[in-house]
């Protein structure tokens, strides 16, 4: 699936890829359940569509954002100890 992809390549912690996989996975089960259930070919066709677009909708730009702000943290830290003389 293109947004599992999409995922595995962005740059995020681990904790929120394991969260983002497990949504994904809950919506796609729940998009085959509602497919299952429809009585015509429009109804699940209908339902495929709904599930693909929430999916889709799911997005990663808080967690990349977090990400990123850890990262600036962590640099700023490091530096910080630098300059005070503390080598690793």
């Amino acid at each position: 699936m293109i947004k599992n992809k999409e995922i595995d390549d962005a740059d995020l912690l681990p904790e929120a890829k394991d969260r983002l996989h497990k949504q994904i996975e809950a919506e796609k089960i729940k998009g085959i359940d509602a497919v299952n259930k429809a009585m015509t070919v429009s109804g699940a066709k209908f339902e495929s569509d709904k599930a693909v677009n929430v999916i889709r909708a799911i997005s990663l730009d808080a967690d990349k954002k977090a990400k990123q702000d850890l990262d600036e943290v962590r640099r700023t830290a490091i530096k910080a100890v630098r300059d005070k003389g503390v080598r690793f």
